[in-house]
Parts: C-alpha cells; sequence; structure tokens
C-alpha cells in the first residue's frame, strides 16, 4: 500500500478506483496521486498531515495510560518514537513528520490492530 494510501485508510478513508481514489464520509473523494487541489496532500500540508498527527496523539496518550499491550509498544521502541514525533512537531518538520506517521502506522497495523481486532 502507498504511503498516502496507508495514511488514509488510517483516517477512515475508503479506497476505490483501483486504489487511485480516496473517499472520506462516503463524499470527499480525492486523488491519491497528482498535485491539484483534490489529492491526498499530507506529505506537503500541514492541514492534512495535522489531523493524522492529532490521532497518534490521542494513541500514544492511550499508551501511557496503560489501554495498549506495552509488549507490542516495546517493539517498537515507543520511549524513543514518542520522542521523535514530538521533536518533529515542535520543529516544525513536515518530512520528518510524515516519515514517522508512515511507520508508526505500519507499526499500528501490524502489532496493535491485531491485539484489538482492529481491522485497518
Amino acid at each position: 500500500m502507498k504511503d498516502k494510501t496507508l495514511i488514509a485508510v488510517f483516517m477512515d478513508a475508503e479506497i476505490h478506483g483501483d486504489g487511485r481514489v480516496a473517499i472520506f464520509n462516503g463524499t470527499e473523494r480525492y486523488f491519491v496521486e497528482g498535485d491539484s487541489r483534490k489529492c491526498l496532500r499530507y506529505h506537503n500540508s500541514w492541514s492534512w498531515i495535522m489531523p493524522v498527527a492529532k490521532k497518534i496523539g490521542y494513541l500514544f496518550d492511550n499508551v501511557l495510560d496503560g489501554r495498549f499491550d506495552l509488549e507490542a509498544c516495546d517493539q517498537f521502541n515507543f520511549d524513543s518514537e514518542y520522542e521523535h514525533f514530538q521533536e518533529a512537531l515542535t520543529n516544525m518538520e513536515i518530512e520528518t513528520l510524515y516519515e514517522f506517521i508512515v511507520e508508526f502506522i505500519n507499526w499500528y497495523r501490524k502489532h496493535i490492530c491485531i491485539i484489538e481486532g482492529i481491522k485497518k
């Protein structure tokens, strides 16, 4: 799965058209690739990436609250990655944040979703 598609699915989009179109809320359509305003822009737009960062921040908070299996979190090197996440946000480094988000979602899909029985 391409990185922008991976993020869109994490943000509850449905993917159609052989993976070329992401649909949010049943009506908002965006192309996965391209440079127009109607394309996914997680890689270069703060207004696109910040809701994803907010959702990940919420998931990190759940780890701190003990709602997730910490054994799975240890495999992600939780403390180091959380620090990396905070640093990317603080320093306003969109490329670093984007890369982190892709890595986190891949880990999340592999570990936490299996633990909780979530399909993402």
